[in-house]
């Protein structure tokens, strides 16, 4: 999916174009915790609609976007991490992250990324680039 990044509005998860993953509930809404709870609260009893409130009697704000965690992995419907699947696209995760943009933004996303794929526990398919750079050479 190409996006226009220079001030395209934040998108939301029926925006998303891999509908299979929206099926399958491997993405979900962004939301916040609030920092004061009691406000949270507030805002719940008049009825915000962007106000939520867990089994755990804990108050979020929904916000634009979709769930990630700190490395840009998403978090599903059940609130646990999507082993696999990064959402880098920013009118995807503005809502969570609104200052992220520009070089520096791929640079510490790329970062975060390859921390998560490293300390996962999927295998990861090791792939030897000299050996694939030589036979595509002989090829030419």
């Amino acid at each position: 999916m190409f996006i226009d990044a220079i001030g395209q509005q934040a998108m939301n998860s029926e925006d998303f174009p891999f509908k299979g993953l929206l099926s399958e509930n491997a993405i979900s809404p962004a939301y916040l915790s609030f920092k004061d709870q009691n406000k949270g609260e507030d805002l719940y009893s008049e009825k915000k609609e962007d106000v939520i409130k867990t089994s755990e009697s804990r108050f979020y704000l929904n916000v634009p976007g979709l769930n990630i965690n700190d490395f840009f992995q998403s978090i599903n419907k059940e609130n646990k991490n999507e082993e696999g699947l990064y959402i880098m696209a920013v009118p995807f995760i503005g809502g969570l992250n609104p200052d992220y943009s520009g070089l520096d933004f791929c640079d510490t996303a790329a970062e975060r990324i390859v921390e998560s794929i490293l300390n996962s526990q999927t295998p990861v398919l090791k792939i030897d680039v000299q050996d694939k750079l030589k036979k595509t050479k002989k090829i030419l």
